[in-house]
């Protein structure tokens, strides 16, 4: 498993108060670190709300994508060619590089007038 602490998979139980009063976010975080490897959203799908998280979103699985992508600090989103997206927590990266596909923007070009070093001209 790509960046899962050591120590193999574990064995958990979830109750109806695990997640009780927690955001998704916080929640997705707390079930990470107890299960000690990376989670499919389809995973947290069957698991936050087993587990207390309420929420009354329409759509369950956009709302816990969002959720987690809005915290960068905890969360990376991976996806192995071939295999379903992965989310695991940031301190689980073992330093390889996230592969993206957007293209990076052209470096802005200065004209001699937006050039705020250049010394004033003489009236």
């Amino acid at each position: 498993m790509r960046g899962a602490p050591a120590g193999g998979e574990r064995l958990i139980t979830i109750t109806p108060t695990t997640f009780q009063g927690m955001t998704i976010a916080d929640a997705a975080r707390k079930y990470l670190l107890m299960i000690g490897r990376a989670a499919s959203t389809r995973e947290f799908i069957n698991t936050l709300p087993a587990g207390g998280v309420m929420t009354d979103a329409t759509h369950l699985d956009a709302a816990i994508r969002n959720a987690m992508a809005r915290r960068p600090d905890w969360f990376v989103f991976f996806r192995d060619k071939g295999h379903l997206g992965m989310w695991e927590l940031t301190e689980w990266q073992n330093g390889q590089p996230i592969v993206t596909t957007e293209k990076p923007a052209p470096p802005k070009v200065l004209k001699a007038s937006d050039d705020s070093t250049a010394a004033p001209q003489a009236a």
